[in-house]
């Protein structure tokens, strides 16, 4: 038996950035920042400008081979899986007022680039509640995933996670696991280039 060390298998060395985002409006805890740090992931801030700044600066510096952003969706129950980004902020409180203004030269509408169907599927056969959803909404999580969809080629989705009143951060947190498993399984198996 060859005792050389191994090469280190593609598996083993994928970049998978993973961002969520800080606490906002009566939220003290959001779990998507939570999620992302127990991840090794990275925390946003929430305002436009701040978050663009932020997430394009994570960007440069890690030069990832996939992106999952995650966020809060106060009114939803399950995990959300979010099929397409708006070129649009649009939002009507106070100091983050925004009007219908376009994030960036781009098409109206960008797609995930996530295998959705499976990831849908996985998450239903470990019992937990998934939704795939058209709209992550017109603030912060769809502006940071329109940017990460229109400055990267790689593959790149957002994840909308309830309240923790209506899922467990434990149950959230295994969902975001499965959903890297599979996403480390579809990277590792393309040829490297």
């Amino acid at each position: 038996m060859d005792d050389a060390p191994r090469a280190p298998l593609y598996s083993d060395v994928v970049r998978i950035l993973v961002a969520g985002f800080e606490p906002w409006g009566s939220h003290r805890r959001n779990p998507s920042g939570e999620v992302a740090r127990a991840m090794g992931g990275h925390v946003l801030p929430v305002r436009y400008d701040r978050a663009e700044r932020a997430f394009l600066g994570i960007l440069r510096r890690t030069r990832p081979a996939a992106v999952v952003l995650l966020g809060l969706a106060e009114g939803r129950k399950r995990i959300s899986l979010e099929a397409v980004a708006l070129n649009v902020d649009h939002c009507e409180n106070g100091a983050w007022r925004r009007w219908r203004r376009p994030i960036a030269r781009g098409p109206f509408v960008l797609s995930a680039r996530l295998p959705l169907d499976r990831l849908h599927r996985r998450l239903r056969a470990a019992g937990i509640p998934v939704s795939i959803s058209y709209h992550a909404g017109t603030f912060s999580c769809n502006h940071v995933f329109y940017l990460a969809l229109s400055r990267t080629k790689v593959p790149c989705g957002f994840v909308h996670l309830p309240p923790e009143r209506a899922m467990g951060l434990k149950t959230q947190r295994r969902a975001v696991e499965l959903i890297l498993q599979e996403l480390r399984k579809q990277l590792s198996s393309r040829p490297r280039r």
